[in-house]
């Protein structure tokens, strides 16, 4: 993978992302997901693009349509492990999810 594009990638994730533990399902299972969410469908799409991992879903805001690249589980731990060395904001954690691995 192209060190230059996943820096990319950690910077939006660092910058515009949200990396956490969600609970999810019936017995609030704890699971690693990694999102960014923006207003420019196109640098979404692309975050799908490097990762190569997760999905793209149109969100809604109050204000203007948000679209939203998002990975759980073990798509999570892999993208945290493509850009751990990149991300400096969220690098707690990253290695938070790492670590639950």
């Amino acid at each position: 993978m192209d060190s230059l594009k996943l820096a990319w990638l950690a910077g939006l994730i660092d910058g515009d992302g949200s990396v956490e533990l969600s609970s999810q399902g019936k017995g609030r299972r704890r699971v690693p997901v990694i999102e960014v969410k923006m207003t420019c469908e196109a640098t979404v799409r692309e975050c799908l693009r490097i990762a190569g991992r997760g999905y793209v879903s149109k969100w809604k805001s109050i204000h203007k349509q948000q679209y939203r690249w998002r990975c759980k589980c073990g798509d999570a731990l892999i993208v945290a492990a493509m850009v751990r060395s990149y991300v400096v904001t969220k690098r707690a954690n990253i290695d938070m999810l790492l670590a639950i691995n």
